[in-house]
């Protein structure tokens, strides 16, 4: 990736290549997590989708969209460590395949700022019809979690593990927060996060960016410091937390919360990225092995990072009257690693699983932009390459090591009203 510096607080970061037929436009606003604003930034990316100031409503965009040969458009919040990013990606056919328009490339560039730069408008303020109906699809999103109970369990676990962070709070927002907003509050905090926030934009494929960094450019900016959102990592300073809910269900859920007290840019995250294979990430893993196979405690057992908070989640789908056996042989198939049983066949599988999916990213724009920007929010940019190189350096005794530091924080059950 090429980085440049357009002006305070927006960067653009490009990949020339011929890989793909296509090229990828992406824009990144970046925000801290809190609770003043999460759900104006959750909001805002689906009612400006709805509309901009040229494509007025959904129509309008549609049909752009198949006049420029089958564009896409989408756009969404991410939630990296304490940083809510907005998110508007687009993807066209590349320019060097439509070379019988030579306005096409403008007519993107027209496109794509159109829908960032030039919302819709009326009377001072996003559209109250769009604002309405838009709070009314995330409100159900908010309240449909409950029918995903393995989503549900992890989100609870997550949220009593990180009581009084910012990370706790849901990217999508909180119902409590929707009677306040209205059009006019909208726009407002829309035009206060575009002059005030760090802004990266990605460019991948064969593409004349002059057009780009001029339009970049004209973005107001205001006198501010622009940095990336900070994340805190805390470590585990408590005893375990027990938390339960209860519904009509005939299969429990079980969540536990780590404190990995290994952060983004630690020497040792490499490390913690191999533990996690070798502990739950995958078909080859302790958790999925012994845990699910070989005991059958399990109907699931997985384990997954939130590197950006140093923390990790196992979730598993148990029976309710296993659920003290499941929680102690997790606790075993930890404690295996710290005592350094894992297997030649164990080690190698696990590396060779993460190689695989970091080579997969170069397959896909989309992917290698969102590494590269973990990398970019954390303030340590590591590329595809090098991180393979590293994972395939990585010994057992770092492993056993990264494991030796992991702490259990938070136990979440969800049971059945009878159990």
């Amino acid at each position: 990736m090429q980085d440049r510096k357009i002006k305070d607080g927006i960067s653009l970061h490009s990949l020339q290549t011929n890989k793909f037929k296509t090229f990828t436009l992406s824009f990144y606003i970046h925000r801290p997590l809190k609770e003043e604003e999460v759900t104006l930034n959750a909001l805002l990316p689906f009612i400006m989708k709805r509309g901009s100031g040229l494509y007025p409503n959904l129509a309008a965009i549609s049909k752009k969209l198949e006049e420029l040969y089958g564009g896409f458009f989408d756009c969404g919040i991410r939630k990296k460590g304490e940083d809510q990013v907005i998110c508007f990606n687009f993807e066209f056919v590349s320019p060097k395949y439509v070379k019988n328009d030579p306005q096409y490339l403008n007519e993107i560039y027209r496109f794509v700022f159109d829908i960032v730069l030039n919302p819709l408008i009326y009377d001072g303020g996003f559209k109250e019809e769009y604002v309405i109906r838009e709070k009314e699809n995330l409100k159900d999103h908010i309240e449909g979690l409950i029918n995903d109970k393995k989503e549900y369990a992890s989100l609870r676990c997550l949220s009593q593990m990180c009581t009084g962070e910012n990370y706790a709070l849901y990217e999508y927002g909180r119902i409590e927060d929707m009677e306040r907003i209205d059009g006019k509050v909208l726009y407002n905090h829309y035009q206060d996060i575009l002059r005030s926030s760090v802004i990266d934009v990605f460019a991948v494929g064969e593409v004349d960016l002059k057009p780009l960094e001029q339009k970049l450019s004209g973005v107001e900016r205001s006198l501010v410091s622009y940095e990336y959102p900070k994340t805190s990592v805390l470590k585990k300073s408590s005893d375990i937390q027990v938390a339960e809910d209860k519904f009509e269900v005939a299969q429990g859920k079980l969540a536990m919360g780590f404190r990995t007290n290994t952060g983004f840019c630690d020497e040792d995250a490499f490390a913690l990225t191999l533990f996690n294979s070798i502990f739950g990430s995958g078909a080859h893993s302790k958790l999925f092995n012994n845990v699910r196979e070989k005991l059958s405690l399990c109907y699931y057992a997985y384990s997954r990072l939130e590197k950006q908070k140093g923390i990790m989640l196992v979730s598993s789908g148990v029976e309710f009257e296993n659920f003290k056996k499941a929680h102690d042989e997790i606790l075993a198939q930890l404690q295996d690693i710290r005592e350094g049983k894992v297997s030649d066949a164990e080690l190698n599988a696990s590396k060779k699983a993460i190689v695989n999916i970091l080579m997969s990213l170069n397959d896909s724009a989309f992917s290698m932009e969102d590494f590269y920007l973990s990398g970019l929010i954390a303030g340590k940019v590591t590329d595809i390459e090098e991180y393979i190189r590293k994972i395939e350096e990585t010994t057992l005794e770092e492993v056993v090591k990264v494991a030796g530091k992991i702490q259990l924080d938070t136990v979440y059950y969800l049971t059945g009203k009878e159990a």
